[in-house]
This record gives structure tokens, C-alpha cells and sequence, in this order.
């Protein structure tokens, strides 16, 4: 475990020893990853991962404080987790020989309704150097083999599976695939018939630019499709368009330009309830912007703008009221670093009327900032009603789980994966995760695509394939390490006046502090800090600070902080 999260930390180390981006480049380049500075910045690198896609992320060796402001937020140390804990939710199954390439996880669905999945994806292999092309394949399980095996090959310039959507609006699902370099071509292949595989070349969408995280939908609810992606040009674009059915192609119908800023999305549902999708994107510096079909002005415009306050807010997910309180959240995650050392950061948004949304919830994963697997998403896993988070960061993938109430978040983790251990020589980084019930049982396995480089002196071997982990037969998501039972802290009275109370409930033997701030950040008092005897502990606070001066009236912060996590809630001081 040790030398898993050593490995992982070593981007991060690199800050701490006051170098640059020329080691970051160095070390990238051993993964067979190039990359340069962006616009001539010190601040922005621009990667390129094999295979064509290119993305910006930003090194500033000093970002992303996390806010002491009253909202729900939640430390998870998934690096330093005891891993016996998780590693029997889940058993590996098979391999496929099919991924979506860096930085995203394979495609996965059943276009010709025979309730066997299917994968979309290229089963890249090679000696040394690429003798490809290695264009997507249809793979799909055959019972007697005991195997997946090709169905389809597509010609040899489609190499990335991006979506799964019924384009055409007649029923039936189309693949959308791009093209080798930079992704600048997309193609819909649709199915010939209801029972077949989709290999009929049905429209392309020609930039000429590459195309990132093309997403589908009706946006201005028009009944035609709409497609909506962003373009690595200078400056970069974000592209709405939707189908032209006579011309078999897509018309360009919104332009949303960010002057030399990199931006990456999306996700697209309607979060504020007008009935329009909210098309959330954001860019390089931390910024996060909206998209929305106007009625009134029959075209999109910007309909928000707001902060995360950390870089690269490249992962978008929405979910149906996770928290019960009646209200839809989209969750952006991104990362920074603080001290030298690498966080990533999720945090949900709640609408607070029409185009008007405030931040309700965070989750912080220390000592990770990837430059491999990128990719989160929200789904409903067991059949309650409420969906889990699924992240899939650097080499681990794990899954959050809900355990709050409505208007109070908290998340325990679930499941981690780390993976494997690799010998000596041999170099493996995950792509990206996902979920997905691919033998019809009612159960979501776990699907991890990865590459494995096999380095011989002058001389090294490339394989890309994912795993498939099946879940435990019996597994409940009721028994994580965290629950608002064992790890919670709560006030009363609140507001108060004299004196309030708060009862801490932290695991035994777990140690802990509870420290007051003011609504500006500013340590007020610590209150306790000891080792729990895993009961239900008090403390009382009168409204002073370390040097016993009353204080104002005013919104103060009182966090719990241990080493599994962190939790902060409001107390309204009134004189």
C-alpha cells in the first residue's frame, strides 16, 4: 500500500522540492505522454496523450485553499485507506481488449437489443512502435467461449467510441465516433436494422479542429438533437449544433468563445427547473459557466458564471436530489495544489432560482493531482433511488456513497481500487472507470480501462484493455468506514446566545479536533482535540475566543477534523 501511494504523490513531491513544469514534462514523457507549455504561459501545460487528444492543465504551485465558509464539506484520504477493507465488494472478472484511450473510460451499451453488451473500443496493441491503425471494434460476450469476441471492425480512420445517443430520434441507439489525429472528424454509425450492430455510416461532423467531450441532447427541446462539444482552436470555442437530417450532417447553430482559456465539459441537465438543460462547462482558471436556450431570444446565451476556486474543472456530472431536498445538483471536480502537495475537488451546485445557483457540497481527495484518469459520474448503483459518485483519478477508482440528509451532505467511500502492482520494467496507468450492469443481473460491475508497457532496454511492448469486476454476491452499500452514525458533528442550540453545545460522534480510537472559525477563515478557538473514545462526546462554547474576548454576533464555523475526514457545519452567534 506504502508504495502505491508514494507513486502516486511523486508529481506532487516534485512542488515540495521547488522545481518546474521541466520535470513535470520528464516524468510524462516516461508514460508516453508529450507535452509543452501553453501559450507560452508558466502556469498552463498543454498534454498530448497518444492517440491525437490534447488537453491544457494548470500547474500553479499555490491554489485551492479549502474555504471555511459553512458548506457542507467532507475530507476523504482514499490514498491512506486500508484496502482490506473494500477489495471483497468487488472480484475480477474478465478482460476485454477494448478502451476509449487516455484520460476516458470505453464505451459500453446494447445497440441491437440482444441483452448482451457490447464494448466499443480499440484493442491497441504493438512492438516497440504503433503498426497500426487500431480502429474501434464491436466487442460482445460469447457464452460458449466464455469470452468477448469481435462482432465489427470500423475503418481504419475511426479510432475513438465518444457516445452512445438515439440520434435520429427513431428508437434506436447510434455510436458516435471520432478520428485519428486530434479528433477533428466525428461519424454517426447507425444500425441497418432494430436486431443489428450500427456500421452504417449515417452523418459526419467535420471541424477541422479537435473536438472534446462531444455530448448529445435536446437542449432547446425542439425534438432534433443537438450536439454540444468544445474546440482546441485559438481561441478556444464551445460549439453548439444540431442535426440537418437532409444534409446528413450538423449546422452550427452557438458559438461561446473564451479567449485563450482552455475549457472542458460537459454535462447537461436542467438543474433549475425551467425545462431547458443547463450545459455546464469550465475552464482552465477555475471558472464555471452555463449555457441555456433562451425562448424569449430563441438562441443560447451564458446564463451563469461562477468560481470553484481551484484550476482545471475538467469533470461534470449531475444528479436527481441526492440529498432529498427536492433539488437537482451538478458536481464539477477539479484539482490544485496546497502546500506543495496535489487535492482534487468536487463540488456540488444546487439552483437557488432560474439561471441562479449557489455551491451546497464538497469533497476533497488529498494527495492526488492526475495526469492519467480523469472521469467522474453519478449513478444509481443499488436501485434505492439515489445515486453514488463514481471517480475514477490517476490509478485509483472508487465510489462515494451518499449519507447525509436533505440539506446537510456527507459521503462515505465505499469501494477503492487501486491498480494492481506492477514488476519491475513495467509501466501502467488507468484511463478510466465507469459502471455498468453488462450481463442483465440487476447489478453494476465495475469496468477499469488501463494500458500496460512492458519496457526491455531499447525495447518495450503496449497493450490497452479494460477489467471487468463483478460484485460480491450480498454486498450492501450499509456498512462503509464512514456514516453520519460513527463520524458527525451537530449544535445546539443554533442560533444561541450564552452558550452552545456539540455533540461529536468520532470511530474509536480515531483522533480528532474540533476547531471554531470565523465566516472569514480566521481560527477562532480550539475547542477539543484528543483521541475518541467512540462514544458520543460534548463540548460546550461560549461565544469566546482563545484569549476568552467575547465575541460579535455573526455566522462562525465549527469544523471536525480527523484523519478519515472533515466535516464543518454553521453556528449563528446572537447577542
Amino acid at each position: 500500500m506504502k508504495n502505491i501511494v508514494l507513486c502516486l504523490l511523486f508529481l506532487q513531491i516534485i512542488f515540495l522540492h521547488g522545481q518546474n513544469l521541466k520535470q513535470i514534462k520528464q516524468e510524462l514523457l516516461k508514460q508516453n505522454i508529450e507535452s509543452e507549455l501553453y501559450n507560452n504561459s508558466d502556469s498552463l501545460l498543454l498534454i498530448k496523450y497518444p492517440g491525437g487528444k490534447s488537453i491544457v492543465k494548470g500547474i500553479y504551485p499555490e491554489q485551492g485553499n479549502l474555504p471555511v465558509d459553512g458548506i457542507d464539506t467532507v475530507v476523504i484520504d482514499v490514498l491512506n485507506v486500508d484496502t482490506l477493507l473494500y477489495h471483497d465488494r468487488y472480484t475480477f472478472w474478465k478482460e476485454v481488449n477494448a478502451t476509449g484511450g487516455f484520460v476516458a473510460p470505453v464505451l459500453i451499451g446494447d445497440v441491437n437489443k440482444n441483452g448482451i453488451t457490447e464494448f466499443y473500443g480499440s484493442d491497441l496493441y504493438f512492438l516497440d512502435a504503433p503498426n497500426g491503425p487500431f480502429p474501434v471494434k464491436i466487442f460482445e460476450y460469447d457464452s460458449q467461449l466464455d469470452n468477448y469476441i469481435i462482432r465489427h471492425i470500423y475503418k481504419d480512420t475511426l479510432l475513438r467510441a465518444k457516445a452512445l445517443y438515439d440520434i435520429d430520434n427513431d428508437g434506436d441507439l447510434e455510436v458516435y465516433i471520432q478520428t485519428f489525429p486530434g479528433s477533428k472528424y466525428g461519424f454517426v454509425m447507425n444500425a441497418p436494422s432494430d436486431t443489428s450492430f450500427p456500421v452504417n455510416e449515417m452523418m459526419l461532423n467535420d471541424m477541422g479542429y479537435q473536438m472534446n467531450d462531444p455530448t448529445f441532447g435536446d437542449f432547446n427541446l425542439d425534438d432534433n438533437t443537438d450536439l454540444v462539444y468544445y474546440s482546441l482552436a485559438s481561441p478556444g470555442r464551445n460549439f453548439i449544433k444540431t442535426v440537418n437530417s437532409q444534409q446528413n450532417g450538423f449546422d452550427s447553430v452557438y458559438e461561446f468563445r473564451q479567449e485563450d482559456v482552455y475549457s472542458a465539459g460537459f454535462s447537461a441537465e436542467d438543474i433549475d427547473g425551467d425545462g431547458y438543460a443547463d450545459i455546464v462547462l469550465g475552464n482552465v482558471k477555475g471558472k464555471i459557466q452555463i449555457l441555456e436556450y433562451s425562448p424569449v431570444l430563441g438562441t443560447y446565451t451564458n446564463s451563469w458564471t461562477g468560481t470553484v476556486g481551484h484550476s482545471n474543472p475538467y469533470m461534470h456530472a449531475a444528479s436527481n436530489d441526492i440529498d432529498g431536498n427536492g433539488r437537482k445538483e451538478f458536481w464539477v471536480g477539479g484539482d490544485a495544489f496546497r502546500n506543495g502537495v496535489g487535492i482534487t475537488r468536487f463540488t456540488a451546485f444546487e439552483a437557488t432560482g432560474d439561471n441562479q445557483y449557489q455551491q451546497v457540497a464538497r469533497i476533497e481527495i488529498p494527495g492526488i493531482f492526475s495526469f492519467a484518469a480523469y472521469n467522474m459520474l453519478a449513478k444509481d448503483i443499488n436501485g434505492d433511488g439515489v445515486e453514488e459518485l463514481i471517480v475514477c483519478l490517476d490509478n485509483v477508482f472508487f465510489i462515494l456513497t451518499f449519507r447525509g440528509f436533505p440539506n446537510e451532505h456527507n459521503y462515505a467511500l465505499y469501494y477503492v481500487k487501486f491498480r494492481d502492482k506492477v514488476p519491475s520494467g513495467v509501466s501502467s496507468e488507468y484511463f478510466g472507470g465507469t459502471m455498468y450492469d453488462i450481463d442483465g443481473d440487476g447489478n453494476m460491475e465495475v469496468i477499469i480501462s488501463q494500458d500496460y508497457i512492458t519496457h526491455n532496454f531499447n525495447s518495450f511492448q503496449v497493450r490497452e484493455f479494460s477489467k471487468i469486476y463483478k460484485p460480491t454476491i450480498g454486498t450492501s452499500l450499509e456498512d462503509e468506514i464512514i456514516s453520519p452514525d460513527d463520524f458527525s458533528i451537530t449544535a445546539y442550540p443554533n442560533p444561541f446566545n450564552a452558550t452552545q453545545t456539540y455533540e461529536v460522534t468520532v470511530p474509536h480510537h480515531e483522533g480528532f479536533e474540533v476547531v471554531i472559525y470565523d465566516i472569514m477563515g480566521r481560527q477562532i478557538i480550539t475547542l477539543a482535540e484528543g483521541i475518541s473514545t467512540g462514544n458520543r462526546e460534548r463540548f460546550n462554547w461560549n461565544g469566546k475566543d482563545e484569549s476568552g474576548t467575547n465575541l460579535s454576533s455573526g455566522i462562525y464555523i465549527v469544523r471536525l477534523q480527523t484523519k478519515i475526514g472533515t466535516k464543518q457545519i454553521k453556528s449563528v452567534l446572537l447577542k
